[in-house]
This record gives structure tokens, C-alpha cells and sequence, in this order.
């Protein structure tokens, strides 16, 4: 992973620390307390809204997104300077604060996923229409110097958010779930701060690290080589933009893979196309203290993981149609007989599912940190529920120990399955923890707001979070070479936990 500043101080101003200490310091023209310039804040994004509109500025894209909170800000202060309740105390507060926010801003970093294969990663998005609607984003192999050429070009990759503003506004909804996966005290704290909600807003600023519409490489165009196709599921709250990075990594060593938003609710958003115009669905939210979703119906948690569950099966099935049927006509040299399940977290549960429930297809399957809750009683109750194919298995440090999963014992349980699978499979497989790691590490919002996820406990360190995640997605690879499933050679020496 590069390690990355910010071209310009003001998009270091959406990076988490330095944001909430330039909170701080306006703080200082606010009054007595936070609360006064909150509300002035959002009174005031009225007359920004206005203002942005009138001088025709498009608040989805990098430099206007930050242009928009500027002249905000810049509404705040000048609100507030007109009714001056000045005290030497709350100048020297923000003058203070906001050297501090420039020092901090000046140092900021993000992470960026670059190939470490031989190929480039080129990028299509495209909905599938079938029982399910899912959209799917696709990497594949294209030759590394068109990746080059273009890949700094902002008109030549896609932005992060896919779906626009409907994305962003599904953002924030994901906050409470964070009440129950990570640091709880610490979440209470930050998750009704309008000002954090915002902040996640930033996610706008970043564009992918893939080719709109690259070339399929010749290798492949030509059948010198085929490409091995995965399948890779996100986490609960996730979208497919969420693995990018292990899209990029993968499609370097000539993977094609497919990334979907999930259809079951569990996405940040999803749009259903089986309904005209598309309807736009936020994620539905399951609350354990009244075991009631985001809809007011009841369930038993376990029942609600297994209804969404059965449902990401659906989406899988809609995807293996299109990959035998119509993917394989636009990228004709595809081995299905190489077909990888992976995934994170719940996409993780959907990885080790697919490849049991459609076990003639999936011959390889490689979860990261899976979140087993809608099938933890099948794995501990008998040896019934195991997959046959090789598996590996990524666990974080902390995740088994957080309260999102305090209710059962999920470092034994996923031992034990891992075990069941390896006498079914004669042994072919790795139970892994990677240390300094987090629920999130292999996530790309974790590599654009390392300091966040460090404060929450979600990652390791913020300054290893690239280290981590690429870490992870060579092991991937790594495990993908080991049974022979990549068309291209990969040094093992990159992967110590693979032999």
C-alpha cells in the first residue's frame, strides 16, 4: 500500500483527528458550549446549500465537496463575529487550536491500494438482473502500463462512492452498529455528533484505483492464460466499493472479480432494480436491545443473520448465472473450474455458504475475519456443517473478543469448524491471526481514515493499517497460488503465513 498525504491542506481538513481538533478551536466562536455551534452549523448549511447551488458548484466531487463546507465555515464565523462574545480565554483556544489543526492536517495521511502483480487492475460496474438485483463492480487483468498512464487521471478511474449521494446519505445510518462492534465507550461518545457524521461524508474525496473500461489484457484476450474468477462478499453495513483494494491486489495476479452489493438490506445501500424507477434501500439495522429492524419487526437475532443470510445466497446465485453466461462472453477466457468464495466479516458467513451450498461450483474459498453469527449453533451443535473445498481462514485480533459477538464463544466455535472442515477436506487449509489487526483492517474506508479506526479499535495502529491490509490479501493470494487456482506466479516471500 502508498502511503499517502494530502495534495492540498483543505482536503486534510476531513481527516478525523485533525477535523475534530479543528472542532475544537471553532468551539472557541461558538459560545459557551459545542451544541450552540452545531446548531448554527447546520442553520447555516441552508445558506451554504443555496450559495453552492446558485454559483452551479457540484458538491459530489473533490475540490466543490470541500468548497461547499468552506464557505459554511466561513458563514459560521462571520455569523458569529457580528454577535461577538469574545474572552481572552476563547481566542487563545482557537488560535491555539488551529495551529494544531494545521500541524496536524500538514502530517495527514491516507492509504492508497496499488497492484503488486504483473497486470493493472481495469474496472467495469454493471447491474444483474435476475430473482435479485445486485450491483456488481468487476476487476480484472490489464496491462500495467495503461494502468500507469491513467490511474492518477480522476476522469479515467471512478470515484469510491458509486452511488452518489444516496451512498453518502446511507453512510451515518451504519453508526449504530458500531455502539455494539467496537470500542463502546468511545463510539458513544462520537455517534450522534452531527460534525462525525459529516466527517464520514469525505468518503466523496476518493477515487479508486482502477481503470474505467481498461483493456482486457492480451493474455487473456488471446487464451495464453486464463483469469480465475472470485466471487467476494462484503460485511454487514458494507458496499462493494468497501474491498476495492482486495479487487485491485487480486486482479494484479489475473483474478477477475466480482464484488456485489448485497440485495438482503445489510449494504449501505442498494438500488432494486426489479421495480421502475429504482427504488433506493438504506441498510436495515437490527437492534438487540428491542430485537426489533429498522422496520419495527421482531426477530431473534440469530433468525434476522440467517434470514439475511439466505437472502446473499439468492444475490450469489444471480451472479453465477451471469458469470457462466454472459461475463464469460465479454471476458471470454475465464476458468470456471478455478471459481474462488471470499469474504469479510458477514460476507465472510456468505463465503463459507456459497461454497457449501453450491458446492459443485466454488472449488477454493478464503474468508477474512467472519462474522458466524446466523450459523454459529450449526457449527457447534454436530460436524454436519462443514464446506470440502480448501479454506483459509483470517482471524483479527480483536474481533473475537468484541461485544458485537460477546454472547457466544466465536474464537472456539470458528476453531472447531475450521477443524470439522480440515478432516472432510484431507487437511487442505490455514486458520491464520494476523497481528496488529482489527475487524476493519481489510477495509478501504479503514485505509482513507486510519486515525478513525484506530480510535474506535476497529484496526491496529493507524500507521500499519496499509501494512495490515495488504497483508491480508496476500495471504489471499498466497493461498490462491499454494493449490495452483493463480494463472501467474506469485513470491511466496511476500506471505509469511503461507508455506
Amino acid at each position: 500500500m502508498e502511503k499517502r498525504t494530502f495534495v492540498n491542506k483543505f482536503e486534510g481538513l476531513f481527516v478525523f483527528p485533525a477535523y475534530c481538533l479543528g472542532i475544537i478551536g471553532l468551539t472557541g466562536l461558538a459560545g459557551d458550549t459545542a451544541s450552540s455551534l452545531f446548531q448554527c452549523y447546520w442553520a447555516l448549511s441552508v445558506v451554504a446549500a443555496f450559495v453552492t447551488k446558485v454559483a452551479k458548484i457540484d458538491i459530489s466531487c473533490r475540490f466543490d465537496f470541500i468548497l461547499y463546507n468552506i464557505i459554511n465555515w466561513v458563514l459560521v464565523i462571520i455569523t458569529k463575529l457580528l454577535l461577538p462574545e469574545w474572552s481572552f480565554i476563547k481566542l487563545l483556544i482557537t488560535i491555539v487550536s488551529a495551529l494544531i489543526l494545521y500541524k496536524l492536517v500538514s502530517t495527514s495521511f491516507y492509504f492508497a491500494p496499488n497492484p503488486t502483480g504483473p497486470y493493472g487492475a481495469g474496472f467495469r460496474d454493471i447491474v444483474i438482473k435476475g430473482e435479485t438485483t445486485p450491483s456488481v463492480t468487476i476487476f480484472y487483468p490489464i496491462d500495467i502500463q495503461e494502468y500507469q498512464q491513467n490511474v492518477e487521471n480522476p476522469n479515467k478511474t471512478p470515484k469510491y462512492v458509486l452511488d452518489g449521494e444516496d451512498e453518502l446519505e446511507g453512510v451515518p445510518k451504519l453508526i449504530p452498529i458500531l455502539r455494539q462492534l467496537f470500542d463502546g465507550n468511545i463510539v458513544e461518545s462520537i455517534s450522534d455528533n452531527p460534525i462525525i457524521r459529516l466527517a464520514l461524508r469525505d468518503d466523496a474525496l476518493y477515487q479508486m484505483r482502477a481503470i474505467k473500461s481498461g483493456t482486457l489484457h492480451k493474455d487473456f484476450q488471446l487464451g495464453h492464460k486464463k483469469q480465475t474468477p472470485v466471487i467476494f462478499s462484503h460485511g454487514l453495513c458494507g458496499r462493494r466499493a468497501d474491498h476495492h483494494a482486495a479487487g485491485v491486489l487480486l486482479a494484479s495476479y489475473g483474478c477477475i472479480v466480482y464484488i456485489p452489493n448485497h440485495t438482503d438490506g445489510s449494504a449501505t445501500v442498494y438500488k432494486d432494480h426489479n421495480v421502475t424507477p429504482p427504488r433506493t434501500v438504506h441498510v436495515n439495522m437490527y437492534d438487540p436491545v428491542t430485537n426489533t429492524d429498522s422496520n419495527g419487526v421482531k426477530y431473534e437475532q440469530d433468525e434476522f443473520r440467517r434470514k439475511l443470510l439466505n437472502h446473499r445466497i439468492k444475490d450469489i446465485g444471480v451472479i453465477l448465472d451471469y458469470i457462466k453466461n454472459e461475463s464469460i462472453k465479454e471476458f471470454k477466457h475465464i476458468d470456471l473450474d478455478k471459481l474462488a468464495a471470499m469474504g469479510q466479516s458477514m460476507g465472510g458467513m456468505t463465503a463459507i455458504e456459497m461454497a457449501k451450498v453450491f458446492h459443485n461450483d466454488f472449488k477454493i474459498c478464503a474468508v477474512n475475519d467472519a462474522y458466524i453469527r446466523a450459523r454459529y449453533k450449526d457449527m457447534l451443535a454436530n460436524e454436519d456443517y462443514y464446506i470440502s473445498q480448501p479454506l483459509l481462514m483470517i482471524n483479527s485480533e480483536k474481533f473475537d473478543y468484541s461485544r458485537f459477538v460477546a454472547e457466544y464463544d466465536q474464537k472456539t466455535i470458528r476453531e472447531k469448524f475450521f477443524n470439522t472442515c480440515m478432516k472432510k477436506n484431507g487437511g487442505i487449509g490455514y486458520n491464520i491471526r494476523i497481528k496488529d489487526s482489527g475487524h476493519s483492517s481489510s477495509i478501504d474506508g479503514t485505509l482513507f481514515k486510519p486515525y478513525f479506526g484506530e480510535l474506535i479499535n476497529s484496526c491496529g495502529k493507524a500507521e500499519n493499517v496499509g501494512e495490515r491490509c495488504q497483508e491480508i490479501y496476500h495471504t489471499f493470494i498466497a493461498f490462491l497460488h499454494k493449490n495452483s487456482f493463480l494463472p501467474v506466479e506469485f513470491s511466496m516471500e511476500k506471505c509469511s503465513h503461507i508455506s
